[in-house]
């Protein structure tokens, strides 16, 4: 099982298929197995070296529990670290909702590493801290099965049973640290704006912060939105059958700006 160490914190990541390098990092309390079960990675293996990432306090890699370890700039770096790890310089990235927001971490950040983005269910403006206080709150007061049974009633419909299996393994301390430095994040949305990235924004019309996309998308002369009618928040990843029509030919696009300088 491959790691890298980031600090006192170790980074769990793993590899399949080959081709252009592409990084798969998922959103909150998932794990990279999010990118299996919903069939991305067997959709895409045949034809990129796909870079799937643990993220901190999620799936296999350490979960610290200090709010400070979440920081985006660190969370950037332990990807940045897995690409040196692979001799990857640059690469493709493709990211739902908090491993949206990572993106934006790294497309502002480093935008040199990146040739071209696709990001899911994410915006690069500040959150909504009354929903971040409600989440929190179901974890601390009722741990991995109170958050499970409150986010499978939801509109986001029933847990899968990998789904839920993966859920109720996480550690609700690390969750909520995550939480909350994500919480009070200024955004990234000016400096957005400047990137010279090629980068898709998908997003469904029954999320929340589907107008925050939009305007995103509208601010950048190098970005293109695509909506897709009547997903909320979770079934933009969870419906590949709709995503990844889009998703494909941008990268596929994108492929030769990558040039020699993969690894």
């Amino acid at each position: 099982m491959p790691f890298v160490q980031n600090g006192d914190v170790r980074i769990h990541y793993e590899v399949e298929g080959a081709g252009a390098p592409l990084v798969l990092h998922h959103g909150y309390s998932g794990s990279l197995q999010h990118w299996y079960q919903n069939g991305y990675v067997a959709a895409l293996q045949d034809r990129y070296q796909l870079v799937l990432v643990d993220a901190r306090g999620h799936g296999a890699s350490d979960g610290p529990h200090d709010v400070a370890a979440y920081a985006l700039a660190t969370r950037v770096r332990d990807v940045t670290l897995i690409l040196e790890a692979l001799g990857i310089s640059k690469t493709l990235y493709c990211g739902f909702s908090m491993g949206g927001n990572v993106g934006y971490g790294l497309l502002t950040s480093q935008p040199e590493r990146v040739a071209g983005a696709a990001l899911l269910a994410a915006d690069p403006s500040p959150y909504d801290t009354t929903e971040w206080d409600r989440i929190i709150g179901i974890l601390a007061d009722g741990g991995m099965q109170a958050y499970a049974e409150t986010m499978s009633s939801g509109a986001r419909g029933p847990y899968s049973d990998e789904e839920l299996a993966t859920t109720l393994a996480m550690d609700p301390q690390a969750l909520i640290a995550s939480k909350m430095d994500t919480r009070d994040w200024p955004g990234v949305a000016d400096a957005f704006a400047a990137v010279p990235t090629p980068t898709l924004l998908i997003g469904g019309t029954e999320d929340p912060i589907y107008p925050l996309i939009e305007q995103a998308a509208t601010s950048n002369a190098q970005s293109e939105m695509v909506t897709l009618a009547g997903l909320d928040h979770v079934a933009t990843l969870r419906r590949s059958d709709l995503t990844l029509p889009h998703v494909q030919p941008c990268l596929e696009r994108c492929e030769a700006l990558i040039g020699a300088s993969a690894g």
